[in-house]
């Protein structure tokens, strides 16, 4: 036998079913382009090491490290503000998902 689920009224599970919709909604409205974003950036590092090696191996006016090792130290800072990002994102997501859940209790 499968599990037992309590029968729920038309309104109570419609509501729920929007307000999981808007939860999905705003993940992808999120995660979607960050996934991209971050996707390109890592993958232009070693296409342009490959391409472009001698421009890489330059080293910056200011800083006089080559532009390839400023390319890959930004990496290291993006992905701790993506990260940053998404966790403050994720408390909005985490109030939406308990709201659910206590909906679909009463």
């Amino acid at each position: 036998m499968g599990p037992e689920y309590p029968e729920k009224n038309g309104s109570l599970s419609c509501l729920q079913s929007d307000l999981l919709r808007q939860l999905i909604r705003r993940k992808k409205r999120i995660l979607i382009p960050m996934l991209l974003f971050f996707a390109i950036f890592s993958f232009c590092l070693p296409l342009s090491v490959s391409l472009y090696p001698h421009q890489m191996s330059r080293p910056a006016p200011w800083l006089r490290v080559p532009w390839g090792w400023l390319y890959a130290f930004a990496q290291i800072f993006l992905t701790w503000l993506w990260g940053w990002l998404y966790w403050s994102a994720a408390k909005t997501f985490d109030r939406l998902a308990e709201e659910i859940r206590q909906r679909g209790e009463t």
